[in-house]
């Protein structure tokens, strides 16, 4: 949908000519962008939008150029935003107010020729979505159609279909994420695909009941006929009997076929797929598509690629795959649309911040305290445990004692959570130190606070009862931590549900097969985590105090959320986790159903902060490589490790 471009009249009027050079192919970052413009106002990428000026050709004629309503949405966005600066001279990067997004108009290229600071588009941000694109120089090309053959690495940015183009919304999530779908396989089809293509298509649909064609046969874009080998061949009248709402349809297929590379087809396929958790299969032949932001986004771990010169056997490799790892998959898929891919002003948001690491990198390497976080961390330092207390000065005594057996604890820090009450004194006989922390209120987020008494990398965070727990445990804990240290590493566990009846998440305690959080009664994380937790919106801190409940689910959900979705692990075959109080007594919460009925409206609210559901799936335990193994007790590391 487009609508006429709104002009403003000028002191002058700027001719089109035709002096643009033809696009620089061999273009890299430090060849074509003057770094030298930028940081004039601080480390931070500043960008100049043009004014939207009144062109006359060389007969006087006026030049009426079409824009995108979603063009002037994201330089709204920009001119709103922090990087939008007015004085040219303070700029950056320059951003044309011509619309290169969707439109196709001869004259564009003579009119970027003409812009005031073009210099053969050095600094400037060209935005397109059609797989021709305008003679540009020097320009970055922020495009959804681009291939191996024409992606420049480090200059160019891959990014996602608009989703007016697409035209499609997620609607419910829930059905999106429902785990049973009808169609194993599908493949969207606009047009006839190229010759190659043709042939797998033939081969994939005659090969198995359960891969469907979707193809176009009305005038209606949001309408398909349906085709499988079930049907058989029919006639156009008995398909067009056949036909589906598209691409809502693709929410009943587990896998959607994409031919990579095949221009704008490819890249309209690709996002309608991503928005209806469908898993992309990409199949190429030569050419490739570049997917949307591979700077941010893993797309090996959500999408499946194949190589036709290579005759991959498709169909058998899509059924070994488990309910299981489609659910993760699925789940993943949807995150990243909302987080990446579902509004121009998402997608311009994206493109920025990558610009903004890419021009500034030493900066966002000292700042983005993410990069602290090492997937494996060193072991020379140990751990600092931190107790969460109230009023319970026996049970905690009983845990710093329990504490004094595992070697790698440096440090004990105890939150006395009791602002009336003074805490018990002294502790123990410890032969580690001790540090007492007095909480002005009663906040179950304190124990996340990064508290300065915190000396090492590795935090384990214990509620007073956990008495269960042997030093071997904790120190196996530990060792496993050292080698995830970007994620979650603990002992007792719990999983999100997707309740069909309902279409709301339900937070689950039994013993399953799979696990998504691990609570933090008895767990490991590192400091940086809990700086990012006190990062957050306040509103969700807030929540969780007010609640006096689910500060450990929201724990996961922000590591999930900034790991891209590493799952928690799971350490030690231990189950039980009973308090040292009878599960009776009016201190004991997991013994309420109101507790995880208020647990599950947790996650739920947690969803819609989050924009989607960030944690994942796992059906891992890290146990002693000598667990179970039928050998002497002197030849194994972690004796007391094992009990249910």
């Amino acid at each position: 949908t487009f609508e006429p471009l709104l002009v403003r009249e000028t002191d002058y009027e700027e001719y089109v000519t035709s002096g643009l050079s033809s696009a620089t192919q061999q273009c890299t970052h430090w060849q074509c962008v003057d770094v030298y413009r930028c940081g004039r106002l601080g480390e931070k990428v500043t960008v100049y939008i043009y004014p939207i000026t009144r062109y006359i050709d060389e007969d006087g004629a006026q030049v009426v150029l079409e824009t995108s309503v979603e063009y002037m949405r994201m330089l709204d966005w920009l001119r709103h935003s922090t990087y939008f600066v007015e004085d040219p001279r303070m700029a950056c990067l320059f951003v044309p107010s011509v619309d290169t997004l969707g439109v196709q108009d001869p004259l564009t290229p003579d009119v970027l020729a003409n812009l005031a600071f073009w210099e053969d588009g050095s600094n400037h941000l060209v935005f397109n979505q059609l797989q021709t694109t305008p003679r540009t120089g020097r320009a970055m090309h922020v495009s959804a159609a681009l291939s191996d053959r024409t992606f420049r690495p480090g200059f160019d940015i891959a990014m996602p279909m608009m989703p007016y183009l697409v035209g499609y919304r997620i609607r419910d999530k829930g059905d999106n994420l429902r785990f049973s779908r009808a169609w194993r396989l599908v493949i969207p089809r606009r047009a006839k695909f190229p010759e190659w293509a043709e042939n797998v298509v033939l081969q994939l649909v005659r090969s198995s009941g359960r891969v469907t064609l979707l193809e176009s046969c009305t005038e209606q874009l949001e309408k398909r006929c349906v085709y499988s080998s079930n049907l058989g061949f029919q006639k156009q009248q008995q398909r067009q009997n056949n036909m589906v709402e598209y691409p809502k349809a693709l929410e009943n297929a587990d896998f959607c076929l994409i031919f990579s590379g095949v221009g704008v087809e490819s890249a309209l396929v690709f996002t309608e797929a991503v928005s209806a958790g469908c898993i992309p299969v990409l199949v190429h032949n030569e050419e490739r598509m570049i997917l949307p932001f591979p700077e941010r986004i893993d797309w090996l771990e959500v999408t499946l690629h194949f190589n036709m010169k290579r005759k991959p056997d498709i169909i058998t490799h899509l059924e070994s795959f488990s309910a299981a790892e489609i659910r993760f998959r699925r789940e993943k898929l949807v995150g990243i649309y909302d987080k990446y891919m579902s509004s121009p002003v998402t997608i311009i948001s994206n493109v920025m911040d990558i610009l903004n690491e890419r021009i500034f990198a030493q900066r966002v390497a000292e700042t983005y305290s993410l990069d602290r976080i090492p997937q494996v961390s060193p072991k020379r330092r140990g751990f600092s445990a931190v107790i969460l207390t109230y009023n319970r000065p026996e049970s905690l005594r009983k845990l710093v004692s329990l504490l004094q057996g595992v070697p790698s604890l440096v440090k004990i820090i105890v939150v006395w959570n009791n602002p009336d009450l003074d805490p018990p004194s002294p502790l123990s006989k410890s032969t580690k130190p001790v540090a007492i922390v007095r909480s002005r209120e009663n906040k179950l987020t304190n124990r996340f606070y990064p508290y300065k008494e915190i000396e090492t990398e590795a935090v384990l965070s214990l509620d007073d009862d956990i008495l269960m727990l042997t030093p071997d445990e904790l120190e196996f804990g530990f060792q496993v931590w050292c080698e995830n240290s970007n994620k979650i590493v603990g002992f007792p566990s719990r999983l999100h549900v997707w309740d069909n009846q309902t279409k709301r998440w339900r937070y689950e305690s039994e013993w399953l097969n799979d696990i998504s959080m691990v609570l933090t009664g008895a767990a490991f994380y590192h400091v940086e985590y809990g700086r990012h937790f006190f990062k957050m919106p306040k509103y969700l801190r807030d929540y969780v105090d007010s609640k006096f409940n689910c500060e450990d689910i929201l724990m996961n959900f922000l590591v999930a959320n900034l790991t891209s979705g590493a799952p928690p692990v799971k350490v030690a075959p231990r189950k039980k986790f009973k308090p040292d109080t009878p599960p009776t007594a009016a201190n004991s919460l997991s013994a309420s159903l109101d507790h995880m009925q208020a647990r599950s409206e947790c996650i739920n609210e947690f969803v819609k902060a989050f924009s989607g559901m960030p944690l994942s799936i796992s059906q891992c335990r890290a146990d002693p490589v000598l667990f179970k193994d039928n050998l002497p007790l002197r030849l194994k590391r972690f004796n007391q490790v094992g009990v249910l």
